[in-house]
């Protein structure tokens, strides 16, 4: 009885999952790269975040292909498909990320400690163009929303006067690397806005920030805003962010506070 001889063959699918993973991995890292060191607007990055998970789930797609190929037939490209898996599902990890805080998280752009006063941001709202996010009131919703998902974010008062607390401000604004854009005084002059630009820590997104002072009897009240120029969702960041600032804060100006001679 004669032998029946079978050719194992690659499975074109296999390559072609390991090429759309690693091409996924490369446009999220090179637009990462490309819009930290201002080679790629905030749109552009934007545009190119969107196109990632297509390429992700064409690799995942082809990958599942292949391997049924391998399974059944015995096809070579196991290492091209799992290659090709793993690329794909490491590339899409920042977006199950940010699904997570996206649906556990309230639909909120721009957070302050004082939702019905928030600190005034002109030169910032004089710049954004149609494509970003106004700078407006704060809605009784969105209020309502912040209140309930981040209780913590409060103003603070301290025992200090304005000179010294604007100071200490500004020594933590520098350190932090945000940019101080323009400071607004009060009439009367015992109210000082501050306006600065950071950015997020991962993609390096543009955040506008608002820091008010305001003096009363020797005592100084300091409200924060935060508010994303791009987006609709800014998954806790600017809450996380004025919290961190005002946790830094407490402990500059304790630490003020304890240096300075008594009597």
């Amino acid at each position: 009885m004669a032998a029946v001889l079978t050719t194992r063959r690659e499975t074109h699918a296999a390559p072609w999952a390991r090429r759309a993973g690693a091409l996924s991995v490369a446009l999220l890292i090179t637009a990462g790269l490309s819009h930290r060191y201002g080679l790629l607007d905030t749109p552009g990055l934007l545009a190119v975040l969107a196109v990632v998970p297509a390429f992700s789930i064409l690799a995942l797609i082809l990958a599942a292909l292949a391997f049924r190929r391998v399974w059944e037939y015995d096809d070579y490209g196991a290492g091209d498909l799992a290659v090709g898996a793993m690329l794909a599902l490491l590339s899409l990890a920042p977006y199950f990320a940010g699904g997570f805080f996206y649906a556990t998280r309230p639909m909120l752009v721009d957070v302050a400690t004082d939702t019905d006063n928030p600190p005034p941001m002109p030169k910032a709202a004089k710049e954004r163009t149609p494509g970003m996010n106004p700078l407006v009131p704060i809605s009784a919703a969105s209020a309502a929303s912040q209140a309930q998902a981040y209780p913590l974010v409060a103003g603070r008062s301290y025992d200090l006067p304005l000179d010294q607390t604007l100071e200490t401000v500004r020594t933590l604004l520098d350190e932090r690397g945000w940019e101080i854009r323009a400071e607004n005084v009060g009439v009367p002059s015992n109210e000082v806005t501050i306006e600065a630009r950071a950015r997020t820590r991962v993609l390096s997104l543009p955040v506008d920030i608002g820091i008010r002072l305001i003096e009363d009897d020797g005592s100084t009240f300091v409200d924060m805003r935060s508010a994303w120029l791009y987006g609709r969702h800014d998954l806790g960041d600017n809450a996380a962010r004025i919290a961190n600032f005002l946790t830094e804060l407490d402990a500059a100006v304790l630490r003020r506070s304890s240096a300075a001679p008594s009597g």
